[in-house]
């Protein structure tokens, strides 16, 4: 089982990373509810100008090893551009960590 999260208010998005370099996006707005497969990364961004609120439900079994993340960064970011929020390529990314 993996976990969920349920968009309540506000606007966001859901970057999503597999063990094996598969990126997603989901984008995070009011009713939409998100599935997180087991042992995938994954972070919020509030990419809105109001609070983003969601409810986050998970099995403690789901986890993934953030230790990794923390020293080679995920594969891609959220950044502003032109006052919309667009996922890049994170050119800090190095797979070889």
């Amino acid at each position: 089982m993996g976990e969920v999260y349920y968009t309540g208010r506000g606007q966001g998005i859901l970057l999503l990373e597999s063990r094996d370099g598969r990126s997603e996006v989901v984008e995070m707005t009011p009713g939409v509810c998100a599935f997180i497969p087991p042992d995938w990364a994954h972070r919020s961004i509030n990419t809105g100008t109001e609070k983003l609120i969601f409810v986050w439900v998970c099995n403690p079994d789901a986890g993934h090893d953030y230790g990794e993340i923390c020293s080679r960064g995920m594969r891609k970011i959220a950044v502003e551009s032109e006052g919309r929020s667009i996922v890049l390529d994170n050119p800090r990314f190095s797979a070889g960590r």
